[in-house]
């Protein structure tokens, strides 16, 4: 069957052929440049993407269950609701990668970097509040706001409020000591 992988944002087409999936195209054409590529919902289990540069790629949805990432540039990708349970992240940049909602349970993130973060465990996902939250050891993710811990222990109400205004200041001052039990039991 034909297969087109198009740029997200230009509809450019970066690959085309005939193939038996798209998981067959990617590894075919593994040295090829990703870099925004659209593969929303794309079915990639197992798939072997080492060193693939998929930075800004739309991977929203995708099924990623026990592909081969190692070293994957993933930088700024939307891993949105992606499926990545037991993937090989292994040396993998995930630098401002949207993560809400993927499932990174038994994920191998050995040496990935996440926000400058060399992660050595999985990420503590909180998903169900107004916000989607990704605690690490040193940095937590609230909504679209990535700080150090520390720093967010340091904002002050108008700090919060310059975030997202009346709505968001009340939501942090109600949940604002679970977070920083939960990164305190995800650090131990």
């Amino acid at each position: 069957m034909k297969i087109e992988i198009k740029h997200r944002a230009t509809g450019s087409i970066i690959l085309c052929g005939e193939y038996e999936s798209v998981k067959e195209c990617l590894e075919k054409n593994s040295g090829a440049d990703l870099n925004g590529a659209n593969l929303r919902g794309a079915y990639l289990s197992d798939a072997d993407l080492r060193g693939a540069d998929l930075r800004g790629a739309n991977l929203m949805g995708a099924y990623l269950r026990g592909a081969y990432l190692r070293g994957a540039y993933l930088n700024d990708a939307d891993l949105r609701g992606a499926y990545l349970r037991g993937a090989y992240l292994n040396g993998a940049n995930l630098r401002g990668a949207y993560l809400s909602d993927a499932d990174l349970s038994g994920a191998y993130l050995s040496d990935a970097i996440y926000n400058g973060e060399k992660l050595d465990k999985e990420p503590m996902q909180i998903i169900g509040l107004k916000y989607f939250i990704l605690i690490t050891k040193e940095q937590i993710k609230i909504g679209c706001e990535i700080h150090k811990a520390e720093e967010w222990g340091n904002f002050d109400d108008k700090r919060i409020l310059e975030m997202e205004g009346k709505e968001a200041l009340s939501w942090w001052r109600k949940n604002k000591e679970l977070i920083f039990k939960l990164h305190k039991v995800h650090c131990s």
